[in-house]
């Protein structure tokens, strides 16, 4: 093993104290399974359950202690309001009046009205993406003693699905909303969990081993002065920038994103990232992938990316540029990559409606793990490059791991 190689946060990094090893200290974290139904249930058992979850995060923080596995059953099930944004209404419909009642007598003003904000990202990703995602990052071989991060991680349900055989791995989260952010860190206990906007949040360049998780979508801007406008007029372009940031050369990133990333015209977005990373592969979901987690039909694509090595030279696919294909409904320009690779589109390309305007392109098709899993198996094998030496472990402050310096 070669000398230890300084892994240290610059100065005014926060991430975590020193993790006890995990056969002395097992993970207070929660673990998902199918019996917590994620992402089951109508409109109105969503909005039961995220009350449900409230209630107990208040009672949790008031009695200043940790979560019980009965209550971190009740957290999780917490699901945000991107498709119940009707509870905030300012005359809400007959059958929200409850809810939206329940919730203003739960809430602060502070905290109502950044769930109100929250409403247009806080769809969350439905188990059966989360799980394939995580088999795609085992393929490309994340070692199991990776640090991981999140950048707008909801209630974790990433964290709470990740493999058994890489859960001594160190996680680090940020959720902007606070409610969301706080039911994540009773869930999640031995992670570290920002809660904060990601431009505000204080994470070393060159760092992680992985990025992973679903960015917010949308035209509207991000300020941070590290950043050119070019990349912070679209949210989602600012979390690509700034993830691959993050990561240190030879990390993967996997991150869920409209496919306007990969498909709208201005290449922007697609140049900054391909100047030092490689694209190793990606997947196009059908526009109801989402719609039974969060009640919101959008195609979205998972974008599979390597930091590129200093002095290496550029590998990968080619992406920067749209091609035309030939749909039943006409020609539509898509990636160059999605028409070189349409086997990584898992279903149809259509002219229809979407969450967004009506006559847009859009992948139609249902979405089954064995479509996953054969699109993962063609991404490429081992692609993740190990740290040559190891890393020290991150300083911070005591516990809790919550953080909103």
């Amino acid at each position: 093993m070669g000398a230890a190689r300084d892994r240290s946060p610059p100065e005014g990094a926060i991430l975590c104290e020193p993790e006890p090893e995990p056969t002395l200290f097992p993970s207070r974290d929660f673990r998902i399974t199918d019996t917590h139904r994620i992402g089951q249930g109508s409109l109105q058992q969503k909005a039961r359950d995220n009350i449900a979850a409230i209630r107990a995060l208040k009672k949790l923080e008031g009695e200043n202690r940790d979560a019980t596995g009965d209550e971190k059953a009740v957290l999780a099930r917490y699901a945000g309001w991107g498709a119940l944004s009707g509870v905030f209404d300012w005359h809400p419909s007959p059958e929200w009046k409850q809810v939206a009642k329940e919730l203003k007598d739960l809430l602060t003003d502070e905290e109502y009205e950044s769930a109100r904000a929250s409403t247009p990202n806080a769809h969350f990703t439905s188990p059966l993406v989360i799980a394939a995602m995580w088999d795609a990052m085992r393929h490309l071989g994340l070692p199991k003693d990776a640090h991981i991060l999140e950048p707008s991680m909801g209630a974790g349900h990433f964290f709470g699905m990740m493999p058994q055989d890489l859960s001594s791995s160190h996680r680090t989260g940020v959720e902007l909303d606070s409610i969301t952010a706080r039911i994540a860190a009773k869930l999640y206990p031995d992670s570290t969990i920002f809660a904060k906007g990601f431009e505000e949040t204080p994470l070393p360049d060159n760092y992680f081993d992985a990025v992973i998780g679903n960015v917010p979508f949308g035209n509207y801007a991000v300020h941070d002065p590290s950043y050119k406008r070019t990349l912070t007029r679209a949210i989602h372009d600012y979390f690509f920038a700034k993830s691959l940031g993050k990561l240190r050369p030879g990390a993967v990133m996997a991150l869920i994103t409209s496919r306007y990333t990969m498909d709208k015209q201005d290449d922007t977005i697609r140049a900054y990232l391909a100047g030092s990373a490689d694209l190793l592969g990606a997947i196009r979901l059908p526009n109801t992938a989402f719609k039974g987690n969060a009640g919101t039909e959008v195609t979205t694509d998972i974008l599979f990316l390597r930091k590129r090595l200093p002095g290496a030279e550029p590998a990968g696919h080619a992406w920067k540029k749209l091609e035309t294909i030939d749909t039943e409904d006409g020609p539509v320009e898509v990636n160059e990559y999605f028409a070189r690779h349409p086997q990584m589109m898992l279903g149809k390309m259509k002219l229809e409606g979407t969450m967004y305007r009506g006559g847009e392109p859009a992948l139609v098709g249902e979405l089954t793990p064995d479509l996953l899993r054969r699109a993962i198996e063609a991404l490429p094998e081992g692609a993740y490059i190990p740290a040559d030496r190891q890393r020290p472990l991150p300083r911070t402050s005591s516990r809790p791991r919550l953080s909103t310096a």
